[in-house]
């Protein structure tokens, strides 16, 4: 997805299971001159040769007004999601403090995705978006978004970020590196590979928090730092002789993989992410999990840093990390939380405490007497963080927690058949809703 001059400040999907995008419907267009479509015949073969690519099908392409752009990405948002995910995660994400009372996900999530926005290619439905100028002359934004269309004709990635409902730090490490591959293409065209260290000052996320201080920092971080740490990756996979299909074919699985791509690109420092998991569901009834995910190094250092641990020491105690989960839990008005992580070795998890307890300490304060025990207990290289859990509650939680490793995405892949099954229904409800519009308009 590309936003203007500036790059967007929008992509393929956001963290914390904020998926974009899914299909939408248009209004009708006149059909392009034989101009346009022979300059965008030429960028599209430009496209393939500079990605070696091929083109297995057309794209289809949609010219839409400028003005019709922010219609379009609300029903992509709520083609993407099932009916009450959205709201559920606005309330999970309040009482993890990530976000301010009363926020709406689904309102702040469309107005940020929106702004300025002037093309985008959507997965779901497996078509280009772009304004009717940059249809008429194409030019950067569609060859960005042209090449979306050619790693999701080749390959499963673009697909599989839309079932990744519970792996948002996997979907925001797939993100980065389309981003990343997508503005490399961009560099090659105009013969001019910017130095990733530039791109990443100027699009750092202190820019980013004051050209969008509405923006929850949780929402927008993880969105704004896709361009510059995908970038980084591509470019410095290129430097050490590591091709772009090999990096397809074993891509980066945790923002610990963006943050340090040495941690991906070198054999002997690779540190492939793990994968816990806590009892589904994490408490009997009358309660019911509200959202289940794994936020990983970035998230970690963002929640961390929200409830006052000093940055330094937040950086470097979320830099210990190899997996999480992060369940909350609705209790009729009250919320419980559950988040688990396990680090990389027992000096890791002690530093990783040290800060939890201080931030889960400012998150009890914060909610004050509703929110219930706030306890956070280390075992080697766990660390589990409760609050508003009971002790025997607590004990059938740890009991419950299993780590496996993830040897690559296609293993991950295997053993999570949930996410092809999501995928598919999204794309029947797509369908669905379609033909349920088109046929009441006739």
């Amino acid at each position: 997805m590309a936003c203007g001059s500036k790059h967007a400040l929008v992509s393929a999907l956001c963290a914390f299971g904020l998926l974009l995008p899914a299909a939408c419907r248009t209004p009708a267009t006149t059909l392009p001159s034989a101009v346009e479509e022979a300059r965008w015949k030429t960028l599209a073969e430009r496209a393939s040769g500079l990605r070696g690519l091929p083109w297995r099908r057309s794209v289809e392409r949609q010219a839409v007004d400028a003005g019709e752009m922010p219609r379009l990405l609300g029903e992509e948002l709520d083609d993407a999601y099932l009916p009450g995910e959205l709201p559920s995660a606005s309330r999970a994400m309040q009482a993890l403090g990530l976000l301010p009372a009363g926020y709406s996900l689904r309102s702040g999530m469309a107005s940020f995705f929106s702004e300025a926005v002037a093309g985008f290619y959507s997965p779901l439905a497996r078509r280009l978006f772009v304004a009717r100028d940059e249809q008429a002359v194409p030019g950067t934004i569609a060859l960005h978004e042209l090449v979306h269309a050619l790693q999701d004709q080749n390959g499963p990635l673009p697909s599989a970020l839309l079932g990744l409902a519970e792996y948002d730090d996997i979907a925001m490490a797939i993100g980065a590196l389309l981003e990343g591959d997508a503005m490399w293409v961009e560099g090659q065209a105009s013969g001019r590979v910017a130095d990733p260290a530039v791109f990443l000052a100027q699009m750092d996320t202190a820019t980013a928090a004051a050209s969008h201080p509405d923006v929850p920092r949780a929402l927008r971080d993880p969105l704004v730092l896709q361009y510059p740490l995908g970038y980084r990756l591509v470019h410095d996979a290129s430097m050490a002789g590591i091709g772009r299909a090999e990096l397809f074919a074993d891509p980066p699985l945790s923002s610990e993989q963006l943050l340090h791509p040495e941690k991906r690109l070198d054999p002997l420092r690779l540190d492939r992410p793990a994968d816990v998991t806590l009892p589904r569901p994490l408490l009997d009834l009358p309660c019911h999990d509200l959202l289940r995910s794994r936020l990983g190094e970035l998230g970690l250092r963002i929640w961390l840093e929200e409830l006052g641990v000093p940055a330094e020491q937040s950086a470097a105690a979320a830099a210990g990390w190899d997996a999480d989960v992060v369940v909350v839990a609705a209790c009729g008005e009250r919320e419980a939380i559950a988040w688990a992580w396990v680090t990389d070795s027992t000096q890791d998890a002690r530093e990783l405490e040290a800060a939890v307890t201080s931030a889960a300490a400012t998150l009890g304060r914060r909610r004050g007497p509703r929110a219930g025990p706030v306890v956070v207990r280390r075992d080697g290289v766990r660390v589990l963080a409760t609050i508003g859990i009971r002790a025997s509650e607590r004990a059938r939680i740890r009991a419950g927690s299993t780590r496996t490793e993830i040897p690559d995405f296609d293993a991950f892949l295997a053993a999570h058949p949930e996410v092809g099954r999501r995928v598919e229904h999204l794309r029947a409800r797509r369908r669905a809703r379609l033909a349920t519009g088109d046929a009441q308009a006739h």
